[in-house]
């Protein structure tokens, strides 16, 4: 499957096809607006151990019909509805979409995505969820929709919190008084029962002491642990053991007399970290072990500069992080129109999306309120 549209070229890909074209994927993450969950190395894993039965393919964007160079590199989720949506897939173990762009040729890109949705679905409109508002991508979608005429449709917009460290800004600095006094108190009466040390690895062991500490929680009672599934557990490891050996795989632990009690997954894309998962001993609770282990690793990020930013990958107002972070980036789901499409089924698809978001919220918050 593949189409000439914006003056790219754009082909279907599927799990199996992927291999060939790795080298250019990856050539294509170092230069791109940092996302780890459109590397080739969570891709790859999410696809083969993630996707629902109608699994997801890959459209790849060309510069030319000799595949010169790779453009543009995404995950479509399965065939819309007629006249419905097109999305990009972004599972929930993904803290932004299957999505990477060239931001030099961004506007071209989108025009051939669109112009590839309309020769090969009936879509009336793509959507995007988790479209950083200062980054590339979402210049790209405004500047194509501007230029076009294409409706472009912002939906929910948010914030999470993310540690700076470019700015060479001391976190410690914004933080309040008394939770730190607090957090002080709990320091010390932690390190009464034994030793306290911060350490960093990236290994198989690494990756295994978080599995078990995070299944010991209460996400392994709610069976939402990554290790509560055969499947779940294939994709951790496999995603994680690949990252690692490049240096974009950071597990930092929190020891009380030689056993975790707290570890943190960091992700790493170009000058980018990004949060992606922590767990804690909930035998040492009273003691805030998680928020002990984010001190630890704050500390830690901004004395390396390494990294420019960390993303916490978190809700918006997480209770945690959003205490210790005062970095804040801004995000917003996209929805932007097919050309030559009905206007009258794009609007119908956006508010039937709208109608399908709010009930799903309501559900949720119903649930929560019955826990």
């Amino acid at each position: 499957m593949s189409a000439a549209a914006g003056g790219v070229v754009v082909e279907g890909a599927r799990l199996e096809d992927l291999p060939a074209i790795e080298p250019a994927w990856r050539e294509l993450a170092g230069r791109v607006e940092p996302n780890p969950f459109g590397d080739f190395d969570f891709v790859v894993p999410a696809l083969r151990w993630l996707a629902p039965r109608r699994r997801p393919f890959a459209l790849l964007v060309w510069s030319d019909a000799a595949k010169t160079t790779l453009l543009g590199a995404l995950v479509l989720s399965a065939s819309p509805p007629p006249f419905g949506l097109a999305k990009i897939w972004r599972h929930e173990l993904a803290a932004l979409p299957a999505v990477l762009v060239a931001s030099d040729r961004a506007a071209a890109i989108i025009a051939g995505l669109l112009g590839w949705l309309r020769a090969h679905t009936l879509a009336s409109g793509l959507a995007i969820t988790e479209v950083e508002q200062s980054g590339s991508l979402f210049r790209a979608l405004k500047d194509y929709a501007t230029q076009s005429g294409a409706a472009l449709v912002l939906e929910r917009a948010y914030q999470r919190a993310a540690l700076e460290i470019a700015s060479g800004a001391d976190f410690e600095a914004s933080l309040d008084p008394k939770r730190r006094k607090k957090w002080g108190r709990q320091r010390r009466a932690l390190a009464r029962a034994g030793p306290l040390a911060f350490a960093a690895g990236a290994d198989a062991a690494s990756i295994e002491a978080f599995l078990a500490l995070e299944t010991a929680g209460w996400k392994g009672a709610r069976g939402t642990a990554l290790a509560a599934t055969a499947k779940t557990a294939s994709f951790a490891r496999e995603m994680l053991l690949r990252f690692a050996p490049r240096g974009c795989l950071r597990i930092d632990r929190l020891n009380l007399a030689g056993a975790p009690i707290a570890a943190g997954v960091i992700l790493v894309a170009g000058q980018r970290g990004f949060y992606w998962k922590t767990a804690y001993d909930e035998r040492q609770a009273a003691f805030s072990p998680g928020v002990q282990l984010a001190l630890d690793q704050s500390r830690a990020l901004q004395a390396e500069g390494a990294l420019e930013l960390v993303d916490s990958c978190a809700g918006p107002d997480h209770p945690m992080i959003g205490r210790l972070w005062s970095g804040r980036l801004e995000f917003v789901d996209c929805v932007i129109a097919i050309p030559r499409r009905p206007r009258a089924a794009f609007r119908a698809a956006v508010a039937a999306r709208r109608l399908y978001r709010g009930a799903r919220e309501r559900a949720k918050s119903l649930l929560r309120r019955s826990e």
